[in-house]
């Protein structure tokens, strides 16, 4: 949808930190704002429509003698403007900028209607600070941004005012409140109030790995005109989510779906199928298999979905065009389908919020036998009610005439989202483990796999499963057996091999010292002391790996690593080396069950992975008999 696109693919590409503001240069701690300041306004435009416009002033300060630059980026599309943006910084010797006005684009394609100006200007000494202001006008009050008080840039203070006229009825939402605690002030200016937010001392926002969205983690407020008056006539807003429903629905009668076109590849994809999970998920996975995600999102399309005819015979579309034709395909095979809309996990809210930002994403609903079973068709290679890792545990909004339904899509079992290797290896020429071993892949390992493989020649999968086993290590010999199939869509991927190990065995004549380990995930997973936002991993995880040694002839052990186990809520480590009959077993277990990490886990997640990276390098002793 339009707003995937606006707040979360681009401004993470671009912007990772505001919807109208962010740093290109590496030198952000240079720079602080003294002030942030934000006032939003309502009028009465054309038409007789609601209209807003938001006044942003900043003020830029140094912190460096190496003059930095300071660098916004302020974006743009059909429903706002930009307004002159003003700026004054005394000091000689500076070299007045121009904001650069540009369309976005990704590999050579323009995929939206978004554009932006690039902002940026040198700052001279800390003596010298810039003032900057500008103002955005929004047209249609539906796409109003969220208003946050942080920046890329530290913030010493942060202001955010909403001027409510006496004819207009606005709902202030507050988001992460808690967190951050603003504090806020009502007061009367002419025939409005006033509402002013502040914060003070805020950290530049992070971008160091696994860092949450900040819609997660800081203080933003929502402003959702309910209704307002205009020459005594009362005119209706975003009150209700049936509100948003409503809107959504509008869009979705004024697609002029055309599905004859495709009836007989329906009927042959159905063609033999017995049951009804068959026909669906021939439908779905064709869908999957030959229509291409891309992302294109310009004005009204951006919400409204693309016809199926279109998308079929184009062979492209976006969630939204994927949806809807595998809506068709499946209504023309006699299902109940429906459309879905979704907030993908990247959103913390739910449809409580009647705003276009509470959802991104829209995938097919097929109701069967009293079961809603959730279709997202950009989703390649996913199995039949294997549903991915950003969608698990989202509320979702799904077409049902006048009315809608609210559903939640349910989160998948750990168990079934499982990567096991097998190795039995054998002690050639007393320097390398050499044999053979297997890799088992479910749920949403199994899509990942097969995505990565996919998209490679298949004279490379050698390269590709060596790297992703062996943590890119080039000691590692591996060749795929020629049997391995990706195809099978609704069975486990396995993917055998035969495979040789360099350097894990040192010699120093009557002893052996082995390590078989060969990937060591989350050997540097610590978390840095001074890290002060939680870490969200992008998956839960479920590793399950066996290796078998054989003990040469004219060798014992001597010495075996003590095993480690920590087990908690959240995430398992559990790795030991067992000896039986000649053979040494290396099992290990390493299960993440919760996403989040939070900053009051860390001490305790650093000792784990401290035991952890000791086990590593700890090592296997064989002495000679």
């Amino acid at each position: 949808m339009k707003l995937y696109s606006l707040y979360f693919i681009f401004l993470a590409i671009l912007s990772p930190f505001t919807n109208y503001a962010t740093s290109f240069d590496d030198s952000d701690e240079k720079i602080i704002l003294k002030n942030l300041h934000q006032r939003l306004e309502f009028f009465i435009g054309d038409d007789d429509e609601l209209v807003a416009e938001l006044e942003v002033t900043a003020t830029a300060v140094s912190q460096s003698a190496l003059n930095p630059y300071f660098t916004w980026a302020i974006f743009t599309n059909n429903e706002t403007d930009i307004g002159k943006i003003k700026y004054k910084h005394k000091g000689k010797g500076r070299k007045k900028e121009k904001p650069v006005f540009e369309d976005y684009e990704s590999n050579g394609i323009f995929h939206s209607d978004i554009k932006f100006y690039v902002f940026k200007e040198k700052l001279l000494s800390t003596e010298t600070p810039l003032e900057m202001s500008f103002k955005k006008e929004f047209y249609d009050i539906k796409f109003l941004d969220a208003l946050y008080f942080n920046s890329a840039y530290g913030v010493e203070n942060s202001t955010i005012e909403i001027i409510v006229p006496e004819w207009l009825e606005l709902d202030i939402r507050n988001w992460n409140f808690d967190k951050e605690k603003p504090t806020e002030s009502i007061t009367k200016e002419k025939k409005s109030t006033v509402y002013s937010y502040t914060l003070q001392n805020l950290e530049p926002i992070s971008d160091s790995r696994g860092a949450p969205r900040r819609n997660k983690l800081n203080a933003h407020l929502f402003c959702i005109p309910t209704q307002y008056t205009v020459d005594g006539k009362v005119k209706q807003g975003m009150k209700e989510t049936s509100d948003l429903y409503d809107w959504y629905k509008s869009l979705v009668i004024s697609i002029d779906n055309k599905s004859n076109g495709f009836a007989d590849k329906v009927a042959e994809l159905t063609k033999g199928k017995t049951s009804d999970e068959e026909k669906i998920k021939s439908i779905f996975y064709w869908v999957q298999d030959n229509i291409r995600y891309i992302a294109f999102e310009y004005g009204i399309m951006g919400f409204k979905p693309e016809e199926c005819q279109n998308v079929y015979n184009n062979k492209y579309g976006d969630c939204k065009g994927m949806a809807n034709l595998t809506k068709e395909m499946l209504t023309l095979a006699g299902y109940d389908a429906r459309l879905t809309w979704l907030g993908t996990r990247d959103l913390p809210y739910t449809y409580d919020l009647p705003s276009l930002q509470v959802d991104n994403h829209m995938i097919c609903t097929v109701m069967l036998n009293g079961e809603n079973i959730f279709l997202d068709a950009t989703e390649k290679y996913s199995d039949f009610k294997t549903y991915a890792h950003r969608i698990q545990g989202k509320q979702v909004m799904i077409e049902d005439g006048d009315n809608f339904i609210i559903e939640t899509i349910p989160e998948i079992e750990n168990t079934k989202n499982l990567e096991e290797t097998y190795h039995i290896l054998n002690i050639e020429n007393e320097s390398t483990l050499v044999g053979s071993g297997n890799l088992n892949f479910t749920g949403n390992r199994k899509s990942r796999m097969v995505y990565m493989l996919s998209n490679r020649p298949s004279k490379d999968w050698d390269s590709a499963v060596r790297s992703y086993i062996g943590n890119g290590d080039k000691n590692i010999n591996l060749v795929l057996n020629e049997e391995t199939n990706l195809d099978s869509r609704d069975k486990d991927l396995k993917i055998e091999f035969t495979i040789s190990i360099e350097n894990h065995i040192t010699n120093i004549g009557n002893e052996l010292y082995i390590n078989p380990e060969i990937d060591f995930q989350f050997k540097s997973f610590e978390m840095p002391e001074d890290r002060t936002v939680p870490y969200e991993f992008s998956d839960k995880y479920n590793i399950k790996s066996t290796q078998e040694i054989v003990v040469p002839e004219g060798w014992k052990i001597t010495y075996m690593p003590e095993p480690v186990k920590v087990d908690s809520e959240d995430y398992t480590f559990d790795m030991s080396y067992l000896e039986n009959d000649g053979v040494i077993t290396y099992m290990k277990k390493i299960e993440i069950k919760n996403d989040w990490l939070d900053i009051t886990q860390f001490e305790v997640w650093n000792n784990a992975i401290a035991k952890v990276k000791l086990f590593y390098e700890d090592q296997i002793i064989l002495s000679k008999i």
